[in-house]
């Protein structure tokens, strides 16, 4: 039997990763595959219990303490992941490692080498294609704060902080996309045509025709 495709759209607070995953997930249908959309964290019970946690800026949370509830989150879902792609399903999940190894390893300072050493313990599982969208922070957080609210930004840990520390984040994805050869995405053309771009990665990379 078919082994499905494991595909992973990362990038900064905003920048269009739930809309380029459902345009995505539209394709792969259109090709006549099983898909199945997930998110991190997300997508089981453990982990979506450990999401409200990691989101919510009210409750303290170091950026250690942070890396751990990822990683503990992520294995949860690795193991539907892999679950679903030995059954035959591509999936399609907004954030991955990658994004543990910019926010808590780089711009948190628990260092990219321990967030690798617990994911390669523990989440054991790495994508077919990674794909990174980079967006102007400024606009993409104006984006979403027009889509869920002021208040939902300011109550989120990650969303709710200043527009330095975004840039950072977009700087920080750039260099890691670049070190690990993940393929970048400009993520601030119009949405047709960044998830034209994104759908050209996958034909090309997964050799899905």
């Amino acid at each position: 039997p078919m082994h499905g495709k494991f595909i992973c759209i990362e990038g900064g607070e905003g920048s269009g990763k739930t809309t380029m995953a459902k345009a995505v997930v539209a394709w792969l249908e259109s090709k006549g595959r099983k898909v199945k959309e997930v998110f991190d964290p997300g997508s089981t019970p453990l982990a979506m219990k450990l999401r409200e946690i990691l989101v919510t800026a009210a409750i303290p949370c170091t950026p250690r303490q942070q890396t751990l509830l990822y990683i503990a989150a992520r294995t949860a879902l690795a193991d539907e992941i892999l679950r679903l792609t030995a059954d035959g399903y591509d999936v399609v999940c907004g954030r991955w490692t990658l994004s543990t190894l910019v926010m808590q390893g780089r711009a948190g300072n628990v260092g990219t080498k321990t967030v690798e050493w617990l994911a390669d313990r523990f989440v054991m599982l790495i994508p077919d294609l990674y794909i990174v969208l980079d967006a102007d922070p400024v606009q993409a957080l104006a984006r979403k704060r027009a889509a869920v609210g002021d208040d939902a930004i300011k109550a989120d840990r990650f969303d709710g902080r200043g527009p330095e520390w975004h840039e950072m984040i977009r700087n920080e994805y750039r260099d890691l996309a670049t070190q690990y050869e993940y393929p970048i995405v400009n993520a601030d053309l119009p949405v047709e045509q960044v998830a034209a771009n994104v759908i050209a990665l996958c034909t090309d990379q997964l050799e899905i025709a």
